[in-house]
């Protein structure tokens, strides 16, 4: 069985990535390394999973195309 202490951290770390706000009040019993995680999450959670992915990886193929450039006079 599991033990209800994992359901508390369990339900901190959803609600950090998440962002929605709602604790239990275990934050202050944890280590500062678990905050630091817990900081983690909630900006992951904030900026969105795909686009923290896309900016930590990186483009890997350049573009296949170039838009034309050219400057143009008025008058």
């Amino acid at each position: 069985m599991v033990s209800l202490h994992f359901y508390k951290y369990f339900f901190e770390v959803m609600s950090a990535f998440g962002t929605c706000g709602l604790s239990l009040g275990v934050t202050s019993d944890i280590s500062d390394i678990s905050k630091v995680v817990l900081m983690i999450l909630m900006f992951i959670g904030r900026v969105g999973l795909i686009s923290f992915i896309i900016m930590i990886a990186g483009r890997r193929e350049p573009d296949k195309f170039h838009y034309p450039k050219e400057r143009i006079q008025i008058g």
